[in-house]
């Protein structure tokens, strides 16, 4: 089993959708998917890195015992693909299994709220984030948040959140700076640029 997951995290780093067919063939040779939920996890994610959704989706729905890491992996696929809309669905399937998500599972769905200009699915999902503590401790997630209100146009509360930062990095500076070139705000942009 350990074998095959290092495979087919392989296959998703390549994004070698070809092997990935071949070894999750071989998988269903020997029927190791209903038995090892880690193999069945690596397949939905390899082929959802490899934009096969469909296939990532087939499979998820085999797996007996779901877990975040599961949910994570679709979501996450969705995301990366444009289904933005099917990525939000199904953190709220996940919410509905009893699953809760990690902070991978909120970074994907912010990213989601962003594309799609979801603010108040993006405003609930900031209050979970805020329960659980992360903002704080999280700058991945941070950032994300950051980038997600600059793009939804709500400047003023992603420098809010910038300036509520105890640790920034680059990331969590050029979300800022280029929000505010967005906005044309081209003196508060060489404002932010001198301060970093």
């Amino acid at each position: 089993a350990r074998t095959i997951v290092a495979l087919l995290k392989a296959c998703a780093q390549l994004k070698d959708l070809e092997k990935g067919l071949d070894i999750h063939a071989q998988i269903l040779g020997v029927g190791l998917l209903e038995r090892n939920h880690f193999i069945g996890n690596s397949l939905v994610n390899m082929y959802a890195k490899c934009g096969s959704i469909a296939k990532a989706k087939q499979v998820f729905h085999k797996i007996l015992n779901r877990n975040v890491v599961s949910w994570t992996s679709l979501i996450s696929g969705y995301t990366e693909y444009g289904h933005n809309v099917e990525a939000l669905d199904c953190l709220e399937r996940m919410r509905l299994e009893g699953v809760f998500p990690n902070s991978v599972t909120l970074v994907c769905s912010l990213k989601a709220c962003s594309n799609l200009g979801a603010i108040t699915k993006g405003q609930v999902l900031q209050m979970e984030i805020e329960r659980q503590g992360l903002i704080e401790t999280n700058l991945v997630i941070s950032n994300t948040l950051i980038d997600m209100y600059s793009k939804c146009g709500l400047l003023a509360k992603a420098q809010e959140l910038h300036n509520e930062l105890c640790t920034k990095d680059i990331i969590s500076w050029n979300a800022m700076l280029s929000a505010c070139n967005e906005q044309g705000q081209g003196d508060k942009t060489l404002w932010l640029y001198r301060e970093m």
